[in-house]
């Protein structure tokens, strides 16, 4: 279904403990057509447990692919942060009598996340609203791991 979307202004960027992948797609008509792809291995121990520990290791790998393909390259980025360092669920928020949804949500949300709410960082949107309860899509991440990127 990619061939029905629009494709953003930007390119595609993978951090991993492996290694660092650029990847690149533009519309020709109603082709999509690879402009290019790249990818740059980061040495032993630039990660641990989902975190950068040695960012100038990944600074580098990028700077290469960049500088590699810098006459290719458009000047925005989609990224993802590791699938085993990330939460996405669909949970209840139960309505009670008092608090806003704010309130309830960070009553809940203890129930659901694999983390204390102060070390998260989420985000939600109400996907159904009922009377006695939301049904509320959540996405959370570690603050640390999160901060490791920045």
């Amino acid at each position: 279904m990619l061939g029905r979307k629009v494709l953003p202004n930007a390119f595609g960027l993978e951090i991993a403990a492996h290694g660092v992948k650029v990847l690149q797609l533009s519309r020709r008509g109603r082709v999509i057509q690879l402009d290019f792809a790249d990818s740059q291995p980061l040495p032993e121990g630039s990660f641990i447990d989902g975190e950068i520990k040695k960012p100038q290791n990944v600074k580098e790998a990028i700077a290469t692919i960049l500088k590699k393909n810098q006459a290719k390259i458009t000047t925005g980025v989609v990224t993802c942060l590791s699938e085993s360092q990330t939460f996405l669920q669909s949970i209840t928020v139960n309505r009670e009598n008092s608090g806003s949804f704010q309130d309830r949500l960070r009553e809940t949300l203890p129930e659901y996340l694999p983390l204390a709410i102060d070390e998260a960082f989420y985000d939600t949107k109400i996907i159904a609203e009922k009377q006695s309860a939301w049904q509320v899509c959540v996405g959370a991440a570690s603050k640390k791991q999160i901060e490791s990127y920045l």
